[in-house]
């Protein structure tokens, strides 16, 4: 046995050891029925033939909520259904679609300033990084239109707070996209049209659960694929791709999970502290 996987072997005992106690912990608070009728679960689900269609998920949870898409479809049949009442249409941009584009505008940003912080980019991830920037550039002018319609108290509190700031002497990732999750709660109401908060509260709400939703999947996804490659690697260079490859499975993961916490915060910024906290 080489050093290398006697090391690996010593890991994994300590790692048995200690994973062996923490589950005899948790089976001491839950009853021997319960722990029975999940094992049988778990494991008629192992050994279910692909796809599992016709046996239980015990992994999947029930969606008790509105994603991210279901949310925008219902804000815009109520957006509709505001404007046949007689109600107020502010732009053909309704104010789901302009929170949906300041979401989308921040995901962007995340994705260029990850790209333009590799080290030292190839000639063709250089290019790619420039049009990305001069394409997002534009969309936050596209946006910055909108934006004076549906929060035009803006200005004014950027001046009395001296936040301000010229886009053009900024990069595009770095310039900061305005929604009323980003000002204090006590002047939300005077800076953005009635109804704002509600339509953003709701969006950011539904991208937590559906970014929650996403962390669980590419957690279960990396874990069939860790032990197929535990169980079928051989050598060091079949294990090295393979672990490219969950390696960006991984960076999925990282893109989820922060998604969630800046959709959390926003939404503790908009809702405050509250009994949603146990679920979110």
């Amino acid at each position: 046995m080489g050093s290398a996987l006697k090391h690996r072997l010593h890991k994994a005992e300590k790692d048995q050891e200690r994973l062996v106690k923490e589950h005899a912990r948790l089976m001491k608070n839950l009853s021997p029925e319960l722990t029975e009728q999940w094992e049988k679960m778990c494991v008629k689900w192992e050994l279910a033939l692909f796809s599992k269609s016709n046996v239980f998920n015990p992994f999947k949870v029930k969606e008790e909520f509105l994603g991210e898409e279901q949310a925008l479809a219902k804000l815009a049949e109520e957006e509709k259904e505001r404007v046949w009442a007689g109600g107020v249409q502010y732009h053909s941009v309704d104010a789901a679609g302009f929170v949906k584009l300041g979401l989308s505008l921040s995901n962007d940003q995340y994705t260029s300033s990850s790209l333009e912080h590799k080290q030292e980019p190839t000639v063709c991830q250089a290019r790619q990084i420039n049009d990305q920037q001069c394409a997002l550039r534009n969309r936050i002018k596209m946006f910055d239109e909108v934006h004076s319609i549906y929060m035009p108290g803006l200005s004014h509190y950027l001046l009395c707070t001296q936040e301000n700031e010229d886009p053009s002497d900024v990069d595009p990732e770095n310039i900061k996209i305005w929604l009323p999750s980003e000002v204090p709660v006590n002047e939300q109401s005077k800076i953005c049209v009635p109804g704002l908060v509600q339509v953003e509260k709701k969006l950011q709400k539904a991208r937590c659960h559906d970014s929650l939703k996403g962390v669980r999947h590419v957690l279960r996804v990396k874990m069939c694929m860790t032990c197929f490659k535990n169980s079928n690697g051989r050598g060091q260079r079949e294990s090295g791709k393979a672990r490219e490859i969950i390696d960006k499975v991984v960076s999925r993961l990282v893109c989820f999970a922060d998604r969630y916490r800046k959709a959390r915060l926003a939404y503790m910024g908009l809702e405050g502290s509250g009994a949603w906290e146990k679920t979110l």
